[in-house]
């Protein structure tokens, strides 16, 4: 097993709703790359 940091897709997230965004895609685009 592997850490990450820091996790998330960069998209110049600002609020806490984007942040959770960011990390949602990237744990989406993790899982489809395998």
């Amino acid at each position: 097993d592997m850490v990450s940091a820091p996790i998330g897709i960069d998209i110049n997230s600002r609020t806490t709703q984007e942040i959770a965004v960011s990390i949602a895609a990237e744990i989406i685009k993790i899982k489809n790359s395998q």
